[in-house]
């Protein structure tokens, strides 16, 4: 793609990244564009190595490029973590030191209006930029939220990070024996215990994105749609 880009001369490429290329970053004010990224991960490696493909194309290539580098994504027809915290949020949820680790969302809108900016703005040229909903969750506080907005029936129970994370390691293990999909995965737990948070200062100052969604409104939509279609 890159080099059919380049060969046509688009007047922008835009690349989706991911936070995942900050690694198990761990700031509770928030992980900058310029800070280290270490991958803890196939994804976040994939990640990575591809951003490299893209500032080479930018450097060596003079292709006009733009990164966006969006938290977890949530809204209507997402399959990947809409559907399964709504499938997962009932009866009895563990909780890792009582879900106080911080964790960054954006709804689609959103991230679409982003890609809007960046490919249009030409301050964005030669820039990635974080994408969240501009607003600071703690995971008790995601979830608590869409449990009510739900109407879902959850016990919430706090157990010790290391009980968590050695039975997340046999549930994960046994599901992968019989061929199926865990739930539950070490790497997720790991996850539960430190910070996602993500500056958007940079996406603020230079391309004037400010967020519209707020985690109210858009999980009150995303419940909504999986609702009317599970009819």
């Amino acid at each position: 793609m890159l080099e059919a880009s380049v060969a046509a001369r688009v007047k922008r490429f835009i690349f989706t990244s991911s936070v995942a290329v900050y690694g198990s970053a761990n700031d509770p004010q928030g992980t900058r564009e310029d800070d280290s990224q270490t991958p803890n991960g196939p994804y976040s490696e994939s990640k990575i190595e591809s951003e490299k493909l893209v500032w080479q194309a930018y450097r060596e290539k003079s292709l006009p490029i733009s990164i966006i580098r969006p938290c977890v994504v949530y809204g209507p027809r997402d399959l990947n973590f809409s559907k399964p915290l709504l499938k997962n949020l009932k009866g009895v949820m563990p909780m890792v030191r009582h879900g106080e680790a911080l964790l960054d969302l954006v709804h689609v809108r959103d991230v679409a209006d982003v890609h809007i900016l960046a490919g249009t703005h030409e301050k964005a040229i030669g820039q990635a930029y974080n994408v969240t909903d501009g607003e600071t969750h703690t995971i008790q506080e995601l979830v608590e939220t869409v449990r009510r907005l739900a109407s879902l029936d959850t016990k919430f129970v706090n157990l010790p990070y290391s009980l968590v994370l050695g039975g997340a390691a046999v549930a994960h293990a046994f599901a992968r024996m019989r061929g199926k999909n865990p739930l539950i995965s070490p790497s997720t737990v790991r996850a539960m215990a430190i910070h996602h948070h993500y500056s958007i200062i940079k996406a603020r100052d230079q391309l004037g994105f400010v967020p519209k969604v707020k985690l109210e409104e858009g999980w009150k939509e995303t419940i909504e749609w999986f609702r009317v279609r599970s009819r």
